[in-house]
């Protein structure tokens, strides 16, 4: 057939095709709107709520740093600052740290000098304000609210005066600062910033251990192991260094696949919408094109025709979506989370041009794909078979009439009728539903209740200050038998669980004493261990070191952090001990067979105890304190044995219900009651939560609108498949009714398409979207949280899907019929 030129033909064919079909352009149109609404709201607030994620990660860290170096060499710090990969090196220095305020005498802040890197570059963003200047003379303090409420000026002000005790490298002094400025951070920090000139009399540098830290911001985002570890292997550690990465910096390259998997999941669901509603468009319009043909229109004008068609369709769909998904992004979520937030201030949505970029891109690309096949399909069919055709999948073999309904047996039809189509509608619903698992076990698990918590998992800690004094004979037994019992009598207390703690002396040995001196002074002291050795064997009293006893359920959570398993019984019985590690490089192997003796101070050496050692840890909650010789873990009942008065170091306390604030109220009254108050340090979990949540920002609001508007768009998703079959559907629906299907089996046989449709998506979305979800979380858990599944919001979802599948086919098909009777509602479906 010849090709007759008619390309304004065309043209007009194209929009009066868009006007005489407004129903199914309708359709069209929110479709592809849909799409870019989802792709410009999903990926704005997404991104959002990944920067207020690395805003908490910067508040939590205390700065704006990608690895932590301990003890910096001169060389090292030359390096670092030389180092092309590295864009900003802060150094800071542990130069001292605060005993006594005359009243309280064992305060926790600790003086640091920093230089204007850290400062200014790295450590400001991290802080919620500050006030007054950095010190520039020796007796100015640039002083936390954490510190200066442990001082006992918790009212100070610039220019105020402190006098305190202080300990450096040469010994004790006591002076007066100045307050030159003051400020608060998001972690609570007891710390003092010193001048250039106080640090210079400490007799601390960098490279002591404990003392210099380097803080190293990279130029880059993305690492692999093998750049980290070449990284770290270029500095060449010595034993007492330590080079730490953050979360994010030792993950980012999973986390960024993560993300990436996040954002190609959304643009697939995003295609499937899209094609879907094309696809079934034009192969329920083909007997048009066929005819088409029989005045002329050759394939490539028909589908250049349809891309017309779609490209004024699309355009239109794109640009009504950037501006409904605009709106939703920077006006209802910063809305929404402003009502429901906790904090005040202005709400920011982050906002990047490449995200437009993508939305159209992405938009223009699922039309013209979604379009090929269907146009390809609509061309290539002569007008003969356009008259017969019928939609691709259908199948003709004769089939037994079968058990059950005739709408249940219809319905199963139906479904498996067209399986490209069902397994699209399947497929696009069951991502929806698993995008919507993902990052709501993302957010959740991110949520500060489940990220605030503990060894085991205790409400509150209190803890006996004295016990960290250098002289034994300050030591005080603060909790002692009518403060456990007050708390135990509180309201809202469930449990208590004490850690007995007592000063022991390791004598020298030849064996396994003398291999850990040995490796404590190579990695803890600034001169070696044959210099102190000879100290060592005449006076081992000197070496001090603690003993802890704990009860039965402190051994079973201690058990779980060993490698190699410990027996209960002779634990408990006293006839085995465990070492606490102390960042040492002995393993079970140095261990395997050996013994420990040791004798409590009180006691002498008359007193000794000879003890396998069954294991070793590294949880610092059982080493409060760590000793020059090991740290000893026993049983209760055993150090009981050797002296009934043990001091009780902590006391870890369960509420009844978790968070109780009353609870708290209650132990912190019987508390700042004792006469030892100001020895007594806590830890809650609630004060933590407040501070986790003031460092996520509006983080987890814009999580819930990522949430919020992923289930909307997956409804919606569900909603227009559902309305475009229905509408292309509504001749053999016509024919049904015409040969005898009532209106009741008419709606029953929807409903059981629809929870055909339900029952597989979430059959796919419980199997392999939570498998998927668990992958993906944790390739961007760079926080090592643990892995938290939402039951309750999963399952709500889960409802919501079978109620909406269940609705939407017959709020659909019965707006469709609108009162018509099957002749009318045919013949229409002819014309």
């Amino acid at each position: 057939m010849l090709e007759n030129n008619n390309q304004r033909i065309i043209r007009k064919m194209a929009k009066r095709s868009m006007q005489g079909n407004t129903r199914r352009n309708s359709i069209l149109i929110a479709s592809i709107a849909l799409s870019a609404f989802m792709l410009i709201t999903v990926l704005t607030v997404g991104i959002t709520y990944f920067k207020a994620q690395r805003d908490q990660t910067i508040r939590m860290y205390g700065g704006v740093h990608d690895a932590v170096l301990m003890a910096p060499s001169g060389e090292q710090i030359e390096k670092c600052r030389n180092d092309s990969r590295i864009e900003e090196a802060g150094l800071t220095v542990k130069c001292a740290s605060a005993e006594s305020n005359g009243v309280d005498d064992s305060l926790h802040t600790t003086f640091i000098w920093s230089d204007g890197t850290y400062w200014d570059v790295q450590k400001r963003p991290a802080l919620k304000w500050i006030k007054g200047e950095y010190p520039k003379l020796e007796n100015e303090l640039m002083i936390s609210m954490g510190a200066l409420k442990e001082c006992g000026s918790e009212n100070g002000r610039i220019g105020d005066r402190l006098t305190l005790t202080y300990g450096d490298k040469n010994g004790k002094h006591k002076k007066e600062f100045i307050i030159s400025g003051i400020y608060e951070d998001y972690s609570g920090e007891t710390a003092a910033y010193v001048s250039e000139k106080f640090y210079r009399t400490t007799g601390h540098k960098p490279s002591d251990v404990t003392a210099g830290v380097m803080y190293l911001s990279f130029s880059r985002a993305l690492f692999t192991d093998k750049q980290l570890d070449t990284f770290r292997a270029e500095l060449n550690l010595g034993k007492q260094q330590r080079l730490f990465y953050t979360g994010i910096t030792e993950h980012s390259l999973s986390v960024f696949l993560g993300i990436l998997g996040l954002v190609f999941v959304t643009c697939v669901c995003s295609y499937l919408l899209v094609y879907n509603i094309l696809y079934l468009s034009v192969t329920n319009n083909i007997r048009y094109y066929g005819l088409l043909q029989t005045v002329g229109m050759t394939e490539r004008q028909i589908r250049r025709m349809l891309y017309r068609q779609m490209f004024l369709l699309g355009g239109t769909g794109i640009m009504l979506g950037l501006a409904v998904g605009s709106g939703t992004a920077f006006i209802i979520i910063p809305g929404i989370v402003k009502t429901i937030g906790i904090r005040g201030g202005a709400v920011s949505v982050s906002f990047h041009p490449l995200v437009y970029a993508a939305a159209v891109l992405v938009s223009c690309l699922t039309i013209y794909f979604g379009s090929r096949k269907p146009a390809k399909i609509a061309g290539r069919i002569s007008p003969v078979e356009a008259v017969r055709y019928t939609a691709p999948g259908g199948s003709r073999k004769k089939r037994r009439t079968g058990k059950g309904s005739i709408a249940g047996r219809m319905a199963r039809t139906n479904l498996l009728k067209d399986r490209k189509r069902s397994g699209i509608v399947i497929f696009s619903l069951t991502l929806s539903i698993s995008i919507f698992i993902c990052v709501i076990t993302i957010i959740q698990s991110q949520g500060a209740r489940t990220m605030v918590s503990n060894f085991m998992d205790f409400d509150l800690e209190l803890s006996n200050d004295t016990l960290g004094k250098e002289d034994g004979s300050q030591y005080r037994q603060i909790f002692d038998k009518n403060f456990i019992t007050d708390l135990e009598e509180s309201k809202g207390i469930r449990e208590i669980y004490p850690l007995y703690l007592d000063e022991i002396t390791v004598p020298w040995e030849p064996d396994f004493a003398e291999t850990w001196m040995r490796e404590e002074y190579a990695a803890w002291m600034d001169y070696p261990y044959a210099e102190a050795r000879d100290e060592y064997k005449k006076n081992p009293d000197k070496f001090y070191s603690y003993i802890t006893g704990i009860d039965e359920i402190l051994f079973d959570r201690l058990k779980e952090t060993l490698s190699q398993p410990v027996d209960k019984e002779a634990f408990l019985a006293g006839e085995v001990c465990i070492l606490y590690r102390n960042d040492l490089s002995l393993t079970d192997k140095d261990i395997e067979g050996k013994t420990l003796t040791f004798y409590l101070k009180k006691t002498g050496e008359e007193g000794s105890v000879t003890l396998p050692i069954g294991g070793i840890t590294d949880e610092r909650y059982y080493s409060p304190y760590a000793g020059l010789a090991p740290v000893i873990i026993v049983s209760q009942q055993f150090l009981h044995r050797l002296n009934p008065e043990a001091y009780i170091q902590k006391l870890g306390i369960l509420y009844q219900e978790e968070y109780d604030e009353s609870a708290e109220a209650q132990a912190m009254s019987i508390a700042e009651e004792s006469p030892y108050r100001t020895d007594i340090e806590s830890s809650s979990k609630i004060e933590s939560m407040k501070r986790i949540k003031e460092s996520q920002g509006n983080m987890m609001e814009f999580g819930l609108g990522i949430v919020l508007i992923l289930a909307l768009i997956g409804i919606m998703n569900y909603v227009n498949t559902v309305c475009s079959n229905i509408q292309n559907r509504l001749g053999e629906l016509a024919v049904l009714e015409s040969i005898g299907m009532t209106e009741w089996q008419m709606k029953k046989m929807l409903v059981q398409e629809g929870l055909l449709f339900a029952g597989s998506s979430l059959l796919l979305s419980s199997t392999v979207g939570i498998g998927v979800t668990y992958v993906i979380y944790q390739s961007v858990n760079y926080m090592d949280v643990e892995f938290y599944f939402p039951f309750i919001p999963v399952l709500g979802v889960y409802l919501l899907v079978i109620l909406v599948c269940i609705c939407v086919p017959l709020i659909l098909y019965h707006c469709s019929i609108q009162g018509k009777s099957a002749v009318e509602r045919l013949r229409e479906c002819q014309g």
